[in-house]
């Protein structure tokens, strides 16, 4: 969502929603027994050692609870993506209720497929991404992987619904995602721009700078270090490192740290990679040094969530 000035990431929260176990709370073990029968004299001369030893350990676990408050404190001030936390409320959401095909299904009878018509009838919103899925598998990746296994991974929670996830190796060893969005009575197909991960425009004519701005990209951010050429001043810039499954290198994409819409993400302390769908552009050529400025966050992760809405 966003205003004017405003945006705020909604993060999909990456938790288990099948087989939730409980937090066991462990209960005290009770008092020690008193001791009786022992002389005064020894009774305190015990009390003393035994403060002498134990004075020590309460100090030093005394000192670590504070550095860990503190380190807890600055990491809730610096994490403004406030639904990448898994402690959400992944067991109140209903579930979902099923008939027909089940999203296992449903992503294997995609990959099975041969041709552009089979392909079509297990993704979402056919039509709009016919030509997508006619040019990856002709001219794109799809032409030349082929499919090794398929393995299931924990379903995913967003703020439009669940969706089942699976990782989709090749026999060249590359992996991709890919998600199928649960709808209730049933799934209807595969989410196929983010298990392309489709971009506006091919990579090989942003690299060369055939467009100065791009619509969207989907990659992988990671904040890093880097800080040269066109964007020197670390002080104005926030540096992320860009990957994707359909890139060979690294690129680098800079924020500006003052830009209201970009604050949620300037802001938050990466656990790691995440997965962006992004606008970009190139700054007096600075696409030249794999570099480009980014303008806007669509939404995070690859999946956009108007799909699901759309298909409900």
């Amino acid at each position: 969502m966003q205003d004017d000035n405003h945006t705020t990431l909604r993060v999909p929260t990456y938790s288990k929603i099948r087989n939730d176990l409980p937090i066991e709370r462990l209960g005290s073990k009770g008092h020690l027994e008193e001791e009786f029968g022992i002389r005064k004299k020894n009774l305190s001369h015990r009390i003393l050692v035994l403060g002498l030893i134990v004075s020590p350990l309460f100090l030093v676990a005394g000192l670590w609870l504070l550095s860990q408050t503190r380190r807890n404190t600055q990491s809730s001030e610096g994490k403004t993506l406030e639904t990448h936390i898994a402690e959400t409320n992944a067991q109140s959401i209903p579930r979902t209720m099923w008939s027909g095909l089940q999203p296992r299904q449903v992503a294997e009878n995609f990959l099975k497929a041969k041709t552009l018509e089979e392909r079509l009838k297990w993704v979402l919103q056919p039509v709009e991404v016919a030509n997508i899925v006619e040019e990856y598998y002709r001219y794109g990746q799809g032409a030349s992987e082929t499919m090794a296994l398929i393995r299931n991974m924990d379903d995913i929670e967003t703020e439009e619904g669940l969706l089942a996830r699976f990782m989709v190796e090749m026999k060249d060893g590359s992996e991709r995602l890919l998600f199928v969005p649960y709808f209730e009575g049933g799934v209807r197909g595969i989410d196929f721009k983010s298990y392309s991960a489709h971009c506006s425009h091919p990579w090989n004519a942003i690299l060369e700078g055939s467009f100065s701005s791009v619509a969207e990209v989907r990659v992988n951010l990671e904040p890093v270090d880097y800080y040269n050429f066109k964007f020197v001043n670390e002080k104005e810039w926030a540096c992320y490192a860009a990957t994707s499954p359909n890139l060979d290198h690294v690129l680098y994409f800079y924020a500006q740290r003052d830009d209201p819409a970009l604050q949620a993400l300037n802001n938050y302390e990466f656990p790691n990679p995440l997965r962006f769908t992004v606008s970009i552009e190139s700054i007096e050529r600075s696409h030249q040094n794999r570099q480009w400025r980014l303008n806007k966050v669509l939404f995070p992760g690859w999946v956009e969530p108007i799909n699901l809405s759309k298909n409900k």
